[in-house]
């Protein structure tokens, strides 16, 4: 597996810009969003363009079982922790907030390695790079695939929460242009 990470620097790029984390992790509760895959469709849109069928089947089918058995699994014992297992009173707090911490690294760990898998089911990057127009038009081609997947009622999702992971993953496109889009998509 070639190991290069450009998904992975990609989103730890996209995420920490101002308030795409919010976003992400809106749209993952409020719609049972993989973030990965939500980050992969944008990240294949500005960098390969439209996702392929075989493909997006591939990364899906991978995500989502890499996700349940691994990511979501590491996700809920953390959250559980934090409301209640370590303030049960029954283990020491400082300790169970310490394992608490190690299960957040896993938990990272777990998402990068999902990324890795999904790096390596990609298409090589386009020869030559692709104009903001396109990187828009192939990204919301990639997003309505996997919403469509999700069977998603596009009326239904947060178009704010959308434009702020899409136009900070294509900074060289304006907001307007992205909601007008989204909108009408929906």
């Amino acid at each position: 597996m070639n190991q290069t990470l450009r998904f992975w620097n990609f989103s730890v790029r996209l995420y920490d810009r101002v308030g795409v984390a919010d976003a992400c992790l809106a749209l993952q509760s409020q719609h049972g969003l993989d973030v990965n895959l939500l980050l992969y469709c944008c990240w294949i849109g500005t960098s390969r363009g439209e996702l392929r069928d075989a493909e997006f089947t591939a990364a899906v089918e991978f995500a989502e079982t890499w996700s349940v058995n691994v990511a979501r699994q590491l996700r809920e014992a953390r959250t559980w922790m934090k409301a209640t297992g370590c303030e049960s009173g029954y283990v020491p707090q400082a300790e169970c907030m310490a394992v608490r911490a190690d299960v957040k690294a896993a938990e990272l760990a777990a998402e990068r390695l999902q990324q890795l898998g999904l790096e390596s089911l990609s298409q090589p990057a386009a020869e030559k790079p692709l104009s903001a127009d396109e990187q828009l038009s192939a990204t919301l081609n990639n997003l309505n695939l996997y919403f469509t997947h999700k069977r998603l009622d596009r009326a239904k999702i947060s178009i704010s929460n959308l434009a702020t992971v899409v136009i900070n993953a294509i900074p060289e496109s304006d907001y307007d242009t992205i909601t007008r889009l989204l909108t009408a998509a929906s």
